[in-house]
Formats: structure tokens, sequence, C-alpha cells
């Protein structure tokens, strides 16, 4: 007899009833008393995945990965079992014992620290490695504490971080780090995949590569630089999904790159806009010391991911290019259009510190080339999206600003090139609003008055300061708030000789 098949929902069934507590302490012997690693396994039975949620990353990382506070503290982790378009959740309760040891504490601090984007080093995911990977043997502000690396096959994934990728199939691989500081030492486990190679990319007449749907690299070498002239990534590619460049084969014995002699151009399409960059022809990629040759093509970040960073406006708009977490600098500026953001300040984050960007000079939008300086950008508006010229890659942030300041000028206005047609004035209304309130007779008199911020018209919005570079404006301000006062007082003598009628005013 045939064993009946098992529906979705049955199959999640039975992983979520074998998931006990005991099949995650790993190396601890009670839940109440952790202190190593736990085992938080991503794939069940009957192709089911789980994937975990930790209440207190800084304690319990995602992957199960503990790094020891100084007091005690109870962490609530959630497994998430899918297959198909089902779910079902479980939770388990642990409390992670604290320490008072220092070495013990420093060593728990820096695990902390070597984080799986740090390592991975411009490759995307731990599923996902195409490259060299950046193994640290020491961290910055974590003195004493000293990284040894093991790997499970040093043929695909060597211990200094050198990547070998198989011609026929991908390689699961165990990296082993051990942090140790006087005797005290801690363990941080990442599991990899090494993706077999690719060939290079095959591009149409024209230069230009599409990306397929479920294609995560696009490799260009000797056989191909010349004849490239654009990548798009089309709507059929969800607007997070990472997808990188691999230019490791042109990279040079200084990190450097040169591109052809045609414009690069790279383009994001989603259901909305299409994002934008633009590459001068035979520009120099420049390269940290450990760079990959990997670039991330233009994706779609949270929003919701930077709020924290942009202490000076609200975030609208996050671009990844590159990498969020490793430098590249070009020697010619690179145009970054994102549509629909006119008007809108600009910055961009890397290793999670935010940095504003100023609005171009007229000499900059003139010749971004000749008048940024190494590793500079500015922005401007160009009829409704916003332009960033830079000679660097990384995560980029269109914001609205909060304060009177943004974007390194005193005003924090826009400076148009006036593409959208027609240049006139622009500016928004400020309401003086003055109050008469009698609480008897709950009689309330309202004047309300728009005065109209004016800023010099033409053809382009030079982002002077209004108020303290225009006279204009400051003698307008000056007469409406005096004819307020009359007003005020014209009504409220009209209101009292109404209430106290027979007197003399």
């Amino acid at each position: 007899m045939l064993k009946e098949d098992k529906s979705d929902a049955q199959a999640i069934q039975e992983v979520i009833s074998a998931l006990i507590i005991s099949s995650i302490l790993w190396d601890n012997s009670d839940a109440n008393s952790v202190t190593n690693n736990l085992n938080l396994i991503t794939n069940g039975e009957d192709d089911t995945t789980i994937k975990w949620s930790s209440s207190n990353k800084n304690v319990v990382e995602n992957d199960g990965s503990v790094s020891r506070p100084q007091f005690d503290t109870p962490i609530i982790l959630t497994a998430t079992v899918s297959k198909g378009a089902i779910s079902a959740i479980k939770t388990f309760s642990v409390v992670v014992l604290g320490t008072t040891d220092p070495d013990e504490f420093a060593v728990s601090q820096a695990k902390l620290s070597l984080t799986e984007k740090l390592v991975l080093n411009g490759n995307t995911e731990k599923n996902n490695i195409l490259s060299d990977l950046k193994l640290f043997t020491n961290l910055t502000g974590h003195s004493g504490v000293s990284i040894t690396w093991n790997s499970s096959n040093t043929t695909y994934v060597a211990t200094n971080g050198s990547v070998t990728r198989d011609i026929n199939e991908d390689k699961e691989i165990t990296l082993t780090a051990t942090l140790s500081k006087s005797g005290k030492s801690a363990t941080k486990v990442f599991g990899l995949t090494v993706k077999k190679q690719v060939a290079p990319a095959t591009m149409d007449n024209n230069g230009k590569v599409e990306v397929n749907d479920g294609e995560n690299e696009i490799l260009i070498d000797t056989s191909n630089a010349n004849n490239l002239k654009e990548i798009e990534v089309p709507t059929t590619v969800d607007d997070d999904e990472e997808v990188v460049l691999n230019l490791g084969a042109l990279i040079d014995n200084d990190k450097k790159i040169t591109l052809g002699g045609n414009e690069l151009t790279l383009t994001r399409a989603t259901s909305t806009v299409t994002y934008s960059v633009e590459i001068p022809a035979n520009t120099q990629i420049q390269g940290e010391s450990d760079w990959n040759g990997l670039i991330t093509l233009p994706t779609v970040k949270a929003v919701a991911d930077v709020v924290s960073l942009v202490t000076t406006g609200i975030p609208e708009v996050s671009i990844e290019i590159g990498s969020a977490n490793a430098k590249l600098t070009f020697d010619k500026a690179v145009k970054l259009t994102i549509p629909n953001q006119a008007g809108k300040s600009a910055g961009y984050a890397l290793n999670n510190v935010f940095t504003t960007i100023p609005a171009c000079t007229d000499a900059q939008i003139a010749d971004p080339d000749a008048n940024l300086v190494a590793e500079g950008d500015c922005y401007v508006t160009s009829g409704s999206d916003l332009v960033i010229w830079t000679k660097h890659f990384t995560q980029f942030i269109s914001y609205t600003p909060t304060s009177a300041t943004s974007g390194g000028t005193s005003s924090g206005a826009v400076r148009n090139l006036g593409l959208s047609g027609g240049g006139a004035t622009t500016g928004g209304t400020e309401e003086i609003d003055e109050e008469v309130k009698e609480s008897a007779g709950e009689i309330e008199v309202r004047e309300e008055i728009a005065v109209s911020k004016v800023e010099e018209a033409g053809n382009e919005i030079t982002g002077a300061v209004i108020g303290a570079g225009s006279r204009v404006g400051t003698y307008i301000g000056v007469i409406a708030i005096v004819f307020v006062i009359i007003v005020g007082v014209l009504q409220g003598g009209t209101y009292l000789r109404r209430k106290y009628r027979g007197m003399y005013f």
C-alpha cells in the first residue's frame, strides 16, 4: 500500500512537535543557564524551513550565537516553520547567564561585533558565497581579543578567507571563529554555501545585460568587459533582491579596476519607478585592501532599517549600491537618479554611520568630475527627481529634513535645474494666529493671516535663505505683523463696544 502524501499543514505540525527545547540547547545543560551557542536549525523534515527570531539579538542572535551579558538575561526565541503558503510558530524561553569575569565579557562583546555582514565582505548571503571573505584576526575597539579561524574544507574556503569555487557543484562549508583573551574563549560558527562557477554574462547587440528572475550574479571578465554598456534589473526581480556584479577577474594587485570605453548604466526597475546609476567610460574603481571585486547592483532597502540612523529627518527612499560596509571610490563622478524625490535632502550610510550630503554648487553641476573632491558627493533636484553626484558607492538615502538646516546649506533649500519646464517662485505659508478669548461669554475672535514666503523668481532656484538673504521677505514679514496687530485691535474694539453699549471708547 502506498504511503499517503502529507499535506503541507501535516508536515509543519510534525516539525513543530519534534522541535523541543533539548534539541536546541546543544552544549548547554539547562534552558535557564545558557552560556554557549544554541542549535537553531533552519531546515526541517519534508522540505520545511525554519526561521528564528530572538527577543534580544545582542545576547542571542537569530542564528543561535550567544554573547554573554553582564547580567542574567531572559530571551524568547520564536521559530516560524513554513512550507508553501502555510506556516506555524513555536516559542522557547531561555535564560543566558551573565558573567562578571572581565575577560569573558570582553570576548562576548567581540563575538557580538563579529557580524555576518563583516565576514561576508560583499557576498550577499551566507548561502551565496561568490568571492573571498574577510576573516579578521582582531577587531577595532576590542583590545586584547584575538581571533583564529578553522574551515571544514580549506580547498574551497581557506583560513585567510580566500574562496575557490567548484566547477560542477555548490559546496557546503562550516567556518568557525575562535575568539580568545587571557584564557577565556568563545566560538562563532558560520555555515556557508560556496556557489559553483558561472559563465560570463551574455549581452545583446547593444551591450545590454538583462538579469533573469533567480539570477543573482553577473560575471564580467576580459571576454565581455569591452562590450558592456548596461545592466538592467527588471520588475520580474523583487525590489530588495540583491544581485551582484562580479568584477573579480578584472581587479589588479592594487585592488583597482578600470572600466571599458563605454559608459556603464545600471538600472533597477520597480512597479512604479526606475532607479539608475551612470558610470562614465574609463572610470577607475578603487577598493580597499580586501576588496574582492563584488559590487551590489542598485537594491531597494527597507526605510525602517535606517530610521534610527537618520537623526536629521524622515527617510523616504534607501538604495544600496556596492556595499553598506565596504568603501568603493571612483576617479570620476557617478550619477545616481532617485525618481520622484525632488525637494528632498540626501545622505549616505556606511558601517551604520549616517552622513548628510551637501547641495551641489553651480560649479559642481557644470562639471561634477572636476569640482567634486575625492570621495565627495552632492545632490540636486532635476525635474521631479533627486540626483546625487558621487565619487563613492554605499547606501544612499533621500529624506525629508525635520530641522531648519539640511544638506550642508544654511536654509536646506534645493537647487533646481529647471528641467521640469518654466522657472517660478516656490514657497509655503506661515500661519500667524491671534486669539482674543473671554471665558465667561465663550466668545472667540480668531484671525489667521497667511504670510507667503517669497523667493527670488527665475529659471533656477538658488537656495538663498529667505528672510535672512532677502530684504523683500523681511519687509513683507514686518508689514504682515503690523497688519495683524491693527486688525486685532479693531476687532477687539468692535467686540467691546458691542458688549458695553452706551459707554464711550
